[in-house]
């Protein structure tokens, strides 16, 4: 309350520059009633409050827009288009096929020359172990002839056959022979079946 005398006692005392006999303009809006130096003492604060909350605002959004034209700079993006005529695209694929065509052509010549010494080896792979087989295992004899596949077994010559397979010795044999005697085996066994089953069907 002395605040606000003294302040209205300073106003009082402030020199005037008005000319004298000078009367102040009435005012238009009314007088407020009581003391009003309360209200504006309110809105100044309110006034000063609001200052500082756009300061803090203005403070903390500061990091995040000042380095806004240098990032606007690097996020601009610029499309050019190069535009080649047609002969022009044609001209250079020609160059880069006529370039790479001999070491293309080159290449698959090696290929071809890799195949065919690889299938040279194998062919002569092939022939030795054709002549190692037909060099050392034993001749058997061939079979006689049977005048009809219904006819009766032969059991003298059934017994010969079965003889002379199971009398080769397999021990003294390479791997191949001991394989080859045993599908001759498999394979005599099959016939056997196979007749039978015909003589069972003919009866």
């Amino acid at each position: 309350m002395a605040a606000r005398r003294s302040q209205a006692a300073s106003l009082a005392s402030r020199q005037s520059y008005a000319p004298a006999g000078f009367r102040a303009r009435d005012s238009l809006y009314p007088v407020p009633q009581g003391d009003f130096l309360k209200s504006l003492e309110d809105c100044v604060g309110a006034t000063e409050a609001c200052v500082g909350s756009i300061s803090n605002a203005i403070d903390a959004l500061a990091p995040g827009v000042e380095d806004l034209p240098r990032l606007s700079a690097i996020y601009r993006n610029m499309h050019y288009y190069v535009v080649v005529p047609e002969p022009k695209l044609d001209q250079h694929k020609a160059s880069y096929a006529a370039s790479l065509s001999p070491q293309i052509d080159q290449l698959i010549e090696r290929a071809e020359q890799l195949v065919a010494a690889e299938g040279a080896g194998v062919g002569r792979l092939e022939e030795r172990l054709a002549m190692l087989e037909t060099a050392r295992l034993p001749a058997f004899p061939a079979a006689p002839a049977r005048p009809s596949a219904f006819a009766d077994l032969d059991d003298k010559n059934e017994g010969d056959t079965r003889c002379r397979l199971d009398g080769v010795d397999t021990k003294g044999a390479s791997m191949a022979q001991a394989r080859k005697i045993g599908l001759l085996k498999k394979k005599r066994e099959k016939l056997e079946l196979e007749m039978a089953r015909l003589q069972e069907q003919g009866a």
